[in-house]
């Protein structure tokens, strides 16, 4: 036996060939696009040719996947039909960084290129429900909601509406319109041929949080006039058979199925649907501060008469169930004699019985580590199945098996010199890349700093990522400068500069990597022509904690002051708060509530409101502030016209609530005046239709009549 072939590797090979000579299943990959355009750490990069060329084989080779349910298209159908918000700063930016991605590197083609070049099919995977929501929706951390598709921005009524006409849901299209139906088959089979999609999956849930309780909306007049016509009932005023009413609303969910299907079905395409394993007859449900809730509310899914009339291909059993295997065997004892095909989210762990497909989930270590489904770590036992590979193999010309000795040192699983993880960062294969910065980080070894630093250059974005992450673990003395180029480079991305390197730039301030040198730097290009620079520049002085710094804040002021992009004012205003409730910080606060930008106005508000609403050491600022919201609430009414004026009142309501009962009775003032309609509404919703940007707020029907009894009668 040849030296290197140690006893563990030679078993590892063993195991390896064992799985190959079996019947290799066919799995399918489910892959969160936006997140790994988001995320950096648990899902792998896919922002390149390289990258995603990688990710593709990856799947087919490692995962065994032999299609693709590829949650990219749906940013493309988003970014073409919806309108969008920009006071939404950090998600709006985000969907640049997403424009840019789609039609200027085109992952989206070189994702349906590259499946196809792999055997594989590729599914477009979007929303059944989830059609964007108006702008004092919750769910995306602060108003306003980012997004809406034209359909329903244009035209409230093709939203789903309350009981009571005065609100209506986000999210969902009203299906029960006939024209909603024919433009949203119209848009979705558009996608699907247009870039070359083998079919369409749809997931039920909905990522907002308008929804209060489960039978909240529901109540258009075509679905008011259907049920009036088959029960003699009306279910605005009178007390109704509340599961014949979602198995109404169903029914106008089928309808579009049906017309969606015949739609895919002419140009032998595939519709899938994804199923609720707790209640296959429920819409999934969204994850919320509160817990699990099914957000799309009550409404019936005949899954059962859709599989027997052949409206879709495909059932999926989605995750978060309780007892997802069960749900799967009773599915497909359900769908015996049909086409349907029956595919469970699962991962890890025996398929819940035979003749159902495998869903993988994978993370980022499960595609790019080199390992296939039978030995990855996620696969099975943690590391038992990933011995020591030959250290040789980082010569060898299989990429595959350059993964794996990289992925095992950067793990901690395997020891590789030094010298061999910096010459793999210069690897042609991006994922080698990665791992082997990411293996120099685990070290801790400052002779590992100038690879990883080298990095930073990389032609790749994620290994210039990787590398930023690398340098808040182990950094040398020029670690900061080089960072600091690379953010203000021409290759920087918006992923590199505002989620990457946040964190990284912290751990360089509280590490005193921050001269006066490099403190300076940022100060100066306070003064840069480009307003993108400005604003990373002060983002980058917050970062670091320099407000307290002199210079810092004089520059800060300065551009509050003067500049004139309103976004590096916002983040000048932003970093000056952070310093805290003193006397100086309120009275820029208060000062900054009459900025030309209004924007401007609503981060100052925020900023003081968090300040001041609760027990003050200066109780005359509490005062002065609590008169300026009211004042600023007030801007509201009838006769605003400001650009904001659709959901920044629901923030200025909200913070008005937070100063307690003073801040209550000047809501309720506004309420019960007789002289602005609009603003007395306004008032009336922030005190009885709670809603809040980052938390789900929960009532229930009787508290909701209550609440509109309450409301103002004009």
């Amino acid at each position: 036996m040849p030296e290197w072939l140690s006893s563990t590797a030679l078993a590892g090979l063993l195991l390896i060939t064992a799985a190959a000579a079996q019947p290799r299943p066919e799995h399918t990959v489910y892959v969160t696009v936006g997140d790994s355009q988001w995320l950096v750490d648990w899902t792998e990069p896919l922002d390149s040719r390289a990258t995603v060329e990688a990710a593709m084989e990856s799947y087919r080779n490692n995962l065994w996947a032999s299609r693709v349910f590829w949650r990219g298209q749906q940013d493309e159908q988003w970014l073409e039909n919806h309108v969008f918000r920009p006071e939404n700063r950090m998600v709006y930016d985000w969907w640049q960084w997403v424009k840019h991605l789609n039609y200027e590197v085109g992952t989206n083609r070189i994702a349906v290129e590259a499946a196809h070049r792999q055997s594989m099919q590729i599914m477009m995977v979007t929303g059944l429900f989830d059609w964007g929501s108006q702008p004092d929706a919750g769910g995306m951390g602060m108003l306003p909601y980012v997004s809406e598709h034209r359909l329903r921005a244009r035209q409230p009524e093709y939203a789903p509406v309350n009981r009571y006409g005065t609100r209506h849901q986000g999210g969902l299209l009203e299906f029960a319109y006939p024209e909603v139906r024919r433009a949203a088959v119209q848009e979705l089979t558009e996608h699907v041929l247009r870039y070359g999609y083998d079919g369409l999956v749809l997931y039920t849930y909905v990522e907002n949080m308008s929804l209060r309780y489960p039978d909240e909306f529901g109540y258009s007049d075509p679905i008011v006039r259907e049920f009036r016509r088959r029960y003699g009932v009306d279910i605005r005023t009178q007390e109704f058979d509340r599961e014949a009413w979602a198995r109404l609303k169903g029914e106008y969910v089928t309808a579009f199925l049906r017309e969606l299907k015949g739609a895919l079905a002419r140009h032998r395409k595939e519709l899938a649907v994804y199923l609720n394993p707790d209640d296959t007859h429920a819409a999934s449900i969204w994850n919320t501060n509160a817990g699990p809730v099914v957000t799309a509310g009550h409404i019936y899914l005949d899954w059962e008469r859709w599989a027997g009339d052949g409206l879709v291909d495909e059932l999926v059993i989605g995750p978060f169930g309780k007892d997802s295997d069960r749900t799967t065997r009773d599915v497909l004892a359900a769908c015996a004699g049909t086409k349907v095909r029956v595919t469970q989210f699962r991962s890890k762990g025996d398929l819940a019985a035979p003749g159902v497909t495998r869903l993988v989930f994978p993370g980022k270590d499960d595609v790019e580590s080199g390992f296939d489904f039978a030995a990855a770590p996620a696969w099975g036992e943690p590391f038992e199945r990933t011995p020591e590979q030959p250290l040789e193999n980082l010569r060898s010309d299989d990429a595959q098996a350059r993964r794996r000795v990289l992925w095992l040192a950067a793990v901690g699983r395997q020891a590789v010199p030094i010298a061999d993880l910096a010459a793999a960062t210069r690897d042609r294969d991006v994922y080698c890349r990665i791992l082997a910065v990411r293996a120099l980080g685990s070290t801790r070894q400052p002779e590992a700093v100038p690879a990883i630093e080298a990095a930073l250059d990389d032609p790749e974005n994620a290994v210039r990522i990787q590398a930023t992450i690398e340098l808040s673990h182990v950094h040398g003395p020029d670690s900061l400068r080089l960072l600091l180029e690379a953010l203000f480079g021409p290759e920087a991305t918006w992923q590199f500069q505002y989620v990457a390197a946040p964190p990284t730039v912290k751990k360089l301030a509280a590490a005193g990597a921050f001269d006066p040198a490099a403190t300076q730097s940022l100060v100066a290009r306070l003064k840069d022509r480009s307003p993108e620079n400005r604003r990373l520049a002060v983002q980058v002085l917050r970062d670091a904690g320099l407000g307290a710094d002199p210079a810092v804040q004089a520059a800060l002021q300065q551009a509050l002051k003067a500049d004139r992009d309103e976004r590096v004012r916002e983040l000048a205003l932003s970093a000056l708060a952070d310093r805290g409730g003193e006397r100086d910080v309120l009275e820029m606060l208060l000062a900054a509530l009459d900025d030309r930008a209004e924007h401007v106005q609503i981060v100052a508000a925020r900023r003081l409101g968090g300040l001041v609403a609760g027990a003050t050491s200066l109780p005359d600022m509490r005062q002065e502030a609590l008169e300026r919201l009211t004042a600023l609430f007030g801007q509201f009414g009838d006769r605003s016209r400001r650009t904001d004026r659709d959901w920044a009142w629901r923030d200025i309501g909200n913070l008005l609530l937070q100063f307690g009962p003073e801040g209550e009775a000047a809501v309720r003032a506004a309420m019960d005046q007789r002289r602005d309609r609009r603003l007395a509404d306004l008032a009336w919703q922030v005190l009885y239709i709670r809603q809040l940007p980052d938390a789900y707020v929960s009532t229930t029907p009787e508290e909701d009549a209550q609440a509109h009894a309450a409301r103002p009668r004009w």
